[in-house]
């Protein structure tokens, strides 16, 4: 058994609207983040049950309503995977 590489991508996601969301108090509640596109996904290792897996979003460029992100997941100090992603805010 693995955890899945599409739902590593998808906590990638929820952690970078979390950023989203926090970061701006105007949006807390009123506006929906939508992922939008997935590039450069990269799986380094398989991510086991019983793992903690650690992950880093930076926000790379955003416009209006419409931001890049890079994420990493990290487990015991390895690398587990890496993408670009890129996200919208509902209007």
């Amino acid at each position: 058994p693995l955890m899945p590489g599409v739902l590593i991508i998808e906590a990638m996601a929820q952690t970078a609207a979390c950023l989203v969301s926090y970061s701006n108090q105007n949006l807390q509640g009123e506006k929906v983040v939508f992922l939008t596109g997935v590039e450069n996904a990269r799986f380094k290792k398989t991510v086991t049950p019983g793992s903690v897996l650690f992950l880093e979003v930076k926000l790379l460029s955003f416009r209006r309503n419409f931001f890049k992100f890079s994420g990493k997941a990290i487990s015991n100090d390895d690398l587990m995977a890496t993408s670009n992603f890129s996200a919208m805010l509902s209007i």
